[in-house]
């Protein structure tokens, strides 16, 4: 599991363009990181991101390669640190549990070639005067999944509760 000082270090090191990659510049995003995200909420996008995977390797879908969640449509955060090029540190997804998942973790834990994706469905109603009303859903995709999805699981989360008993 990534621990929280691993996660800010990830956030505060993060950029797009070398003019970003120096001591001072690591310094300006580290005091805008605590301006805008307590421990605490570092802390819940990593547990809220472990649970979110907990969910989805335990899917009847991960079988065929993909996973898809409904998101909540109102709630897609980025992580911005004044990096140029409006460079995010991380993208957060906010799925229908209100839980907060981590663009970086899922890498992190999956690879960089794991293929996360808002893709979205519109469907059409009738509202309460009979008028068609189209609905966005909003969905998050996730396919190409690393070959060791039982190494995953194991390691995650077996090893985790074994340590618990």
């Amino acid at each position: 599991m990534i621990s929280l000082e691993e996660y800010k270090n990830y956030l505060i090191s993060s950029y797009r363009y070398e003019t970003d990659n120096t001591e001072e510049k690591r310094k300006e995003r580290s005091i805008i990181l605590e301006s805008l995200y307590s421990n605490e909420e570092l802390e819940r996008i990593i547990n809220d991101t472990y649970d979110f995977i907990n969910d989805m390797l335990n899917s009847e879908t991960i079988e065929f390669g993909y996973y898809k969640e409904i998101l909540d449509n109102k709630k897609i955060e980025y992580i911005f640190l004044n990096s140029i090029g409006d460079a995010f540190a991380d993208i957060i997804y906010y799925d229908k549990n209100n839980r907060r998942i981590s663009k970086y973790i899922m890498h992190y834990i999956f690879g960089k070639y794991l293929d996360i994706v808002v893709r979205y469905v519109d469907v059409e109603k009738y509202d309460k005067d009979d008028y068609i009303v189209i609905e966005r859903i909003n969905y998050l995709y996730i396919q190409n999944f690393s070959n060791n999805l039982k190494d995953v699981k194991d390691n995650l989360f077996v090893k985790s509760f074994k340590k618990m008993i």
